[in-house]
């Protein structure tokens, strides 16, 4: 909680749950939710936002989340690699 709020606290969230955004986050890793709420942000600026939303968290959630999944390799290609 503290560090999501640490990395949006210098632009507006007033929209957003912060404990359901904590929730969404288990399991990341600590540059992982820098990287989402950055990311939320940067959403935000380019769609001439005021204010970060519930909607561009979970999108960036959503993103990081694919990216994970594309960097770390299947446990059945792992199998035969060996």
């Amino acid at each position: 909680l503290q560090l999501i709020q640490m990395k949006l606290k210098n632009f507006p969230h007033e929209s957003v749950d912060v404990s359901r955004t904590a929730k969404k986050l288990m399991g990341l890793s600590h540059s992982d939710i820098e990287w989402v709420c950055f990311d939320a942000i940067k959403s935000s600026i380019l769609q001439d936002k005021d204010s970060v939303s519930q909607a561009d968290l979970d999108e960036a959630v959503e993103r990081q989340r694919s990216r994970s999944r594309a960097k770390t390799p299947s446990r059945q290609s792992t199998r035969k690699s060996r």
